[in-house]
């Protein structure tokens, strides 16, 4: 028992001394981390020795343990002593930060349903999920991309239906709140800033988004070219509804003409925007009669909507279970370096 009590006092002190160098280590200046790291993994080897060795109650205990002293003195000779850790020389030189962007400037166009259901339960409205889930996007895009020392900008276009049966939402059913706008912190007072009372309710279930995307954006597009490159536009569609377009899975309402998948694929190639994503339900959906349940309409599984409209889009997402940036970190990655877009995407 005493050689075993004697053991454990000493995996003790290896322990404190490993926790006082992982914690030298996150303060200590770059060029001595690889040094203490050496003894760091020293110590930690020593202490897989002994918790897993065979130890046997001897005469050798006392001796074995002498040795494992000795050693932990000399990996921790300047604790000990008290003296500055001696750094080898030449001195380790860390390998230069560089931002992970490769473009030269940043438009963030969102393409939002601004209907009534988008504000309610988690929506768009004052501290709701989505709200918070896009801007929490451009926050971390600009932060990039201030990192990089390029220019970053956010537009912002509000749809809603054409279809109701008066017409009072033709021919116009989108507005542009926000056009290229340097000044980020814009899109959060947008959003509070939308009445979507404005728009009468539409005909018919499905939404407009592919036909107000296609309409807006030869206007919010940015064009500029900065050092040399062009400015890279990334579109962002919301919205909690299925996407209506001709020849399409969700069918045109017969009082609005809609944009067919081949006219929307082709205007966005001629412009050059390849940055295309979708916060948009597709396994989930709204009961096929909208029924209020705790604030908002009862969502069921097992749907297969959109299916259409992913065909447009890099890259799409679960309206009802994104909810934090690491949800859609993707986005934010391939629009400041769209190089480490997969083939195929």
């Amino acid at each position: 028992m005493p050689q075993l009590r004697t053991v454990m006092n000493a995996i003790k002190k290896i322990d404190l001394f490993i926790k006082d160098i992982r914690k030298g280590m996150s303060h200590a200046h770059p060029y001595s981390v690889d040094a203490l790291r050496q003894y760091l993994d020293e110590l930690e080897y020593v202490r897989d020795m002994i918790m897993n060795a065979g130890l046997e109650s001897g005469e050798n205990v006392d001796s074995l343990l002498f040795k494992l002293r000795e050693c932990n003195r000399d990996c921790l000779s300047p604790a000990y002593s008290g003296k500055p850790q001696v750094l080898p020389y030449p001195y380790p030189v860390p390998e230069p930060w560089t931002p992970p962007v490769t473009v030269s400037g940043v438009n963030i166009i969102f393409v939002v349903d601004v209907s009534d259901s988008m504000f309610e339960g988690g929506g768009l409205e004052r501290g709701g999920r989505v709200n918070n889930l896009l801007v929490a996007i451009t926050n971390e895009i600009q932060r990039q991309a201030n990192s990089a020392q390029i220019p970053c900008k956010v537009s912002l276009v509000g749809y809603s239906d054409p279809t109701d049966k008066e017409g009072k939402n033709r021919p116009i059913f989108y507005e542009i709140i926000l056009n290229k706008s340097l000044n980020i912190s814009n899109l959060a007072q947008a959003f509070y800033s939308i009445n979507p009372n404005k728009w009468a309710r539409g005909g018919d279930h499905p939404e407009s988004g592919m036909t107000a995307l296609y309409k807006t954006i030869d206007t919010v597009i940015d064009k500029s070219i900065v050092n040399g490159k062009p400015v890279e536009n990334s579109v962002i569609l919301v919205s909690d509804e299925r996407q209506k377009m001709n020849n399409s899975q969700h069918p045109p309402h017969p009082r609005f003409p809609e944009v067919t998948l081949a006219q929307v694929t082709a205007k966005f190639d001629q412009v050059g925007i390849k940055n295309r994503y979708a916060l948009i339900p597709m396994t989930r959906g709204y009961t096929q009669t909208p029924s209020k349940v705790a604030g908002t309409k009862a969502i069921v599984g097992n749907v297969n909507w959109n299916k259409d409209t992913q065909k447009f889009f890099r890259q799409c997402r679960e309206y009802w279970n994104a909810s934090n940036l690491n949800d859609v970190q993707d986005w934010v990655t391939w629009t400041l370096d769209p190089t480490k877009v997969p083939k195929g995407l």
